[in-house]
């Protein structure tokens, strides 16, 4: 079924990343990237701003982050960024 509507660029990011292989360990500048990429796509929205801020003070590891982390937090950003993008549930 195709959405009338195109989804926000920052959903389409993080469908993107979870689509992705994601393995034991990732680059904590993988991360970061995607992080600012992000946070790059949801510049009008101070909420969501603060919440990946957050997000990038606490990615844990010297210079890999634990995959499954980095799994759990995308599927965290997913569903907060799609609440506060499409609060009707479309997303």
């Amino acid at each position: 079924m195709e959405h009338s509507a195109p989804h926000h660029p920052a959903l389409v990011l993080l469908d993107e990343l979870a689509a992705e292989p994601i393995g034991p360990a990732v680059s904590k500048s993988m991360v970061f990237d995607r992080l600012l990429d992000l946070r790059n796509l949801i510049g009008d929205k101070p909420l969501l701003v603060t919440f990946v801020d957050q997000l990038l003070a606490a990615v844990p590891g010297a210079t890999m982050a634990s995959g499954d982390w980095w799994k759990s937090e995308l599927k965290a950003l997913r569903i907060t960024t799609g609440d506060a993008l499409c609060p009707e549930g479309v997303a």
